[in-house]
């Protein structure tokens, strides 16, 4: 999202230039250095939410076991690759379909498909998937550049004989209850789980998924 405030405030700029006019551009109710001290006014009342996320992720495995090709490294590379293809529209209007029908969002019913894909392939009935929230509720911080986002963890307890409906139910009320605590820094999350850290794996999820709106029409952005 800064990104394209920063693209679109340059676009004005650049337009006011080519026909020889000057452009002031609205002033900023606040600066991102108050932002900043906003939030380190808010550490000690993150601490409901601190207490949620410990009782949301404790005793929870620590590793999602996908079967890929090769055995985890001991430290990560990031070398990865992109695979690109689209939803034929039948099943994209099926999805929104259905998030209308179940009282949900698109990105909750794709983020509890992929669920069924992740238990499917790695068997496992307890694991987290990460998501980004843009952290920006707040009016003054609408046009602010700045590093606003925050990871959040959703986890899934996928059950064999669960039915779809069920575990769209309760990937619903971990989505909501999740970003009804998103204030809280995931650092701050891992700190309080007490996490030991690994060079192989990125803690308390390995998996993310990400719905952005101007490539999907989508709920949830970054």
């Amino acid at each position: 999202l800064s990104l394209r405030i920063l693209l679109r405030e340059l676009k004005r700029r650049y337009d006011a230039s080519c026909h020889g006019e000057r452009t002031n551009l609205p002033d900023l109710p606040i600066q991102y250095v108050d932002y900043a001290a906003w939030q380190e006014r808010q550490q000690d009342q993150l601490e409901e939410e601190v207490q949620y996320w410990k009782r949301q992720l404790s005793d929870m495995p620590s590793v999602l076991k996908l079967p890929t090709d090769f055995s985890r490294p001991g430290r990560q590379s990031y070398r990865g690759d992109r695979f690109r293809f689209e939803l034929p529209t039948p099943l994209s209007d099926s999805l929104k379909k259905t998030a209308t029908e179940y009282r949900t969002t698109l990105f909750t019913v794709l983020l509890a498909a992929l669920h069924t894909t992740l238990f499917r392939h790695t068997g496992q009935d307890d694991f987290c998937v990460g998501s980004t929230v843009s952290n920006r509720d707040r009016e003054e911080t609408r046009n602010l550049i700045g590093l606003f986002v925050n990871n959040v963890v959703f986890r899934a307890q996928p059950k064999l004989y669960q039915t779809f409906r069920e575990l769209l139910a309760a990937t619903h009320e971990s989505v909501m209850s999740g970003l009804r605590n998103q204030q809280v820094p995931f650092e701050r999350v891992v700190d309080a789980l007490q996490i030991d850290r690994q060079l192989s794996h990125n803690p308390l999820f390995q998996v993310m998924f990400v719905l952005r709106p101007n490539e999907s029409n989508g709920p949830n952005s970054s």
